[in-house]
């Protein structure tokens, strides 16, 4: 797992400190701007993976929510 020196990446892994996680996925949504982000850190390897996959899933499904409802 290479080193993300991201400044939002490095927000989900003190989060993750913080509060005993081994994951973190974070969805930001601005909605002045019409967007939405997702960020994920896992402690290791396989679950950053993880928690990569499951950001992804978290970002499809508010993306969903809200098209459906712009529709």
């Amino acid at each position: 797992m290479p080193w993300n020196p991201s400044p939002k990446v490095q927000t989900a892994r003190e989060v993750a400190a913080k509060w005993g996680a081994d994951q973190v996925v974070i969805l930001l949504v601005n909605q002045r701007q019409g967007t939405l982000e997702m960020i994920s850190y896992g402690k290791n390897a396989r679950l950053c993976d993880e928690a990569g996959r499951l950001g992804d899933a978290a970002h499809d499904a508010v993306l969903a929510t809200y098209v459906k409802e712009d529709a």
